[in-house]
């Protein structure tokens, strides 16, 4: 549901497409340019989105094969639906976790993604999240990950 304190306008939506492709490496000055607006509107928007929750973290890809972990997994578990927001904060501090997402509908409604160099720290991994009273149903070994900005951000975007 959209309230007054989570709608976007056309300049924050915009602000959150070049956020997304890249920001890192964008000024607010590249923005503003692109927006129409000044650089210091741009940083009091972000800061607003932030402020707001819309914008909640900046995150960095890494290639975990590259960097010595060749073993990046995906965990699909099971937990009590009344549960699963604790046992989504207890299993991000698991050792070799980096990251997990809850769903709403399913029996496999907790997502974990886990990495490790070798078999055994994925097993250890794996017996510390069962340990927390999660049942880990399946599991997919990933090769590659993509994002892209969402495209009702994307101020030249054709609906």
């Amino acid at each position: 549901m959209v309230d007054e304190t989570t709608a976007l306008d056309e300049v924050e939506r915009s602000i959150l497409y070049h956020l997304q492709e890249d920001a890192r490496n964008v000024t607010n000055a590249e923005i503003s340019e692109a927006v129409g607006v000044s650089a210091t509107t741009v940083g009091q928007r972000i800061a607003d989105l932030e402020e707001r929750g819309i914008v909640d973290t900046y995150h960095t890809m890494v290639d975990y094969e590259r960097s010595g972990f060749p073993h990046r997994i995906l965990l699909f578990c099971s937990v009590h639906p009344d549960d699963r927001h604790d046992a989504a904060d207890d299993v991000i501090d698991v050792h070799g976790v980096i990251s997990v997402r809850e769903l709403i509908t399913g029996n496999r409604n907790l997502h974990v993604e886990i990495v490790g160099r070798t078999r055994e720290e994925i097993v250890d991994t794996i017996s510390a999240i069962e340990h927390n009273g999660i049942a880990v149903e399946d599991s997919e070994l990933i090769k590659n990950e993509s994002r892209r900005p969402f495209d009702d951000f994307d101020p030249d975007c054709e609906e």
